[in-house]
């Protein structure tokens, strides 16, 4: 299992560009083909082990952007790594669609958690749950929670005439998030009261927390949450005033008593235009209030999880039965399903472009073989016409390490990673202010080490969010964006496996659009070849802030080894884009080399990346075909 939860990053940015100014070390060699891709063009089909009844994008129809007078192809914006209620965070997936519609999005991938999805080693029962601190009101002569062989036990009794209560969460992490989070689709809960004391006045309560939602229709925005209340004399169930409290109540339970409850239905009738299996079992919580220093609440629980729909059919027409739920509300916005193979950190993958979901067989991963099986789904992927991103390479933590570290953390995970071809993934996660201890720099930093040493990896922004609230605002907050000729899966592989993709912050750009081209055709993201000295770069940038800096950083590929170090050919200050929107850079080339470029606002903070553009003096062997100068529109 994971020991952590990979959660979202409102945190303060930590990403000025940083990169060595100095100059390359002279040229050695020629770049090392790129190994094991295969030609990425066409349809994509499904494959063997992959069930589903197919996606249902809605916005596929809709009218596209308008083609770029540079490069012709249309700007879809997208969010490649998000995740909702069958994850370990609050959001919905009601409340992603809304926030990738909020930002002028095009594309959204569905990423689910594999193992969550499947409650794989999931709890069952009680047994060895283990609480946080625990929450109190008013004040108590006691309140206590035991677990006994997985027989919790609450207590709770107030010191004066005032009531008082005793709420035990169990433990968040690792526990709730690792064996608990996951959709209440399909979820039974069976409790039973070995012994139950509560005095006149008081009142016994397991408390579900749900998933966060937008306001739409009858429902409310915020988080939503259950209370399954026992003792107060009445049954039936309830909603406070907020309307996200919603409360089923029953008969005080006599000892040895056992009650049934199925959260989903409980969600259903209380919200009736929520998508009620749209919502993470996120918290469950033991509350026992007595109502004054006289009366007790002593009650002991068993609980049974049964959870269906965890297997692949179910799955992935529960997410297909929820793109078609939100889709109408959505028209702009095309979705599609994918999962993230993430039971082991630090690295975890996501499939794009297949025709269905890809439920991995969860045993055929152990943490000693990880990048095998990886590796041998990455080539199940491109035999499907498909393609792999590694995620989080520095690891899923937020936490942020020293300055002084970044080189070491940037030095020792390209070891790691060049040591397995990457798995033979095609995408590498960059857009992170602050994951795994890495900044934006170091994540930029590793992405060209591998260009460097003459590795093809398509560089996305990422979201990777699991709460559903302010996008905008989000520190690891970056999307991609790629230039392509329409929304269909096979036009985004296309896209993607030819580089023609750059990173931003909506924060910091929103209105972002950024190409380039050479003067020979040559596209972001594809292989030039040419003898001249003298290039041409035209960097198509037309709603850049006139106070910001567009700059052409410049590296050689020259298998180097592990170390980086790029240039500054140029910097073109962000009026000259008024206009036209188009600034041509000569460039002088004497060998093989590498070359993108950086917005970077007047304040220091990075606001989007390019993907690299590879200039060689005679065609190096390997070349895919979205890669090559050849290929049209992009």
């Amino acid at each position: 299992m994971c020991d952590d939860e990979h959660g979202h990053d409102h945190g303060p940015d930590h990403d000025v560009l940083s990169m060595d100014p100095r100059e390359d070390p002279a040229l050695g060699g020629l770049a090392r083909p790129p190994s094991r891709r295969a030609v990425i063009a066409g349809s994509v089909g499904g494959a063997t082990g992959i069930v589903g009844s197919g996606f249902l994008p809605f916005g596929a129809a809709a009218a596209p952007l308008p083609a770029t007078p540079l490069t012709d192809a249309q700007l879809v914006r997208t969010a490649m790594h998000v995740h909702g209620s069958w994850d370990e965070g609050q959001g919905s997936w009601e409340s992603q669609f809304a926030q990738a519609d909020s930002l002028g999005l095009q594309v959204l991938y569905m990423s689910t958690h594999d193992y969550r999805a499947e409650a794989y080693n999931y709890l069952t029962s009680l047994s060895g749950v283990v609480f946080d601190a625990a929450r109190t009101t008013g004040s108590l002569r006691q309140g206590t929670v035991s677990n006994t062989g997985g027989t919790v036990r609450v207590v709770a009794q107030s010191a004066n005439s005032s009531p008082a209560s005793f709420t035990a969460p169990m433990q968040a992490k690792p526990m709730a998030a690792n064996k608990l989070r996951t959709s209440i689709a399909g979820q039974v809960l069976t409790v039973r009261f070995p012994a139950c004391r509560i005095d006149a006045g008081g009142r016994y309560e397991l408390v579900v927390d749900l998933s966060n939602h937008p306001q739409y229709g009858n429902h409310k925005v915020g988080q939503y949450h259950l209370r399954y209340r026992f003792g107060n004399g009445s049954t039936g169930r309830s909603l406070d005033a907020s309307g996200l409290v919603g409360t089923v109540s029953n008969r005080t339970p006599a000892a040895g008593a056992t009650f049934t409850f199925t959260p989903e239905q409980d969600v259903a009738a209380l919200w009736p235009d929520l998508v009620a299996f749209d919502n993470t079992f996120f918290m469950l919580s033991f509350a026992a209030t007595s109502p004054a220093q006289g009366a007790v609440t002593d009650v002991s629980v068993t609980m049974q999880f049964a959870r269906s729909h965890t297997g692949a059919a179910d799955l992935s027409s529960l997410h297909d039965q929820l793109v078609t739920a939100y889709g109408p509300r959505h028209p702009g916005l095309t979705v599609y399903p994918t999962v993230e193979v993430s039971r082991f950190d630090p690295l975890h993958v996501i499939p794009f472009g297949l025709g269905s979901q890809l439920w991995y067989d969860q045993s055929l991963i152990t943490k000693s073989t990880v990048h095998q099986a990886y590796t041998r789904l990455a080539d199940s992927i491109h035999a499907q016409g498909g393609l792999m991103s590694m995620n989080h390479p520095f690891g899923p933590s937020d936490k942020l390490g020293p300055p002084s570290g970044m080189e070491a953390l940037r030095s020792q995970t390209y070891a790691a990673l060049s040591a397995v071809d990457v798995d033979h993934a095609d995408i590498l996660e960059v857009g992170y202010n602050k994951r795994g201890g890495a900044d934006l720099a170091t994540h930029v930093a590793l992405w060209d080490t591998f260009t460097r040493n003459g590795r093809f990896l398509t560089g996305t922004g990422v979201t990777d969010d699991h709460g559903g609230v302010n996008w905008k605002g989000l520190g690891n907050g970056f999307v991609t964006a790629m230039w392509a000729v329409s929304r269909t899966q096979a036009n985004l592989v296309t896209a993607l496996a030819g580089g023609r993709v750059y990173t931003y912050h909506p924060q910091r750009w929103a209105t972002a659009q950024l190409d380039t081209v050479m003067e020979d055709g040559t596209r972001m993201g594809q292989v030039s070849s040419s003898s001249a000295a003298s290039r041409t770069l035209s960097i198509y940038a037309p709603t850049v802030p006139a106070s910001a800096s567009v700059r052409v950083l410049t590296g050689p590929v020259d298998r180097g080894g592990n170390s980086i170090a790029l240039t500054t050919s140029a910097s073109v200050a962000g009026s000259r884009f008024t206009g036209s929107g188009v600034v041509a850079v000569p460039l002088t080339v004497s060998r093989p080399s590498f070359l993108r470029v950086a917005v970077v606002l007047a304040s220091g903070a990075v606001a989007a990346v390019s993907n690299p553009t590879w200039l060689f003096p005679t065609p190096p062997a390997g070349v895919t075909v979205p890669r090559s100068r050849v290929s049209a529109r992009v």
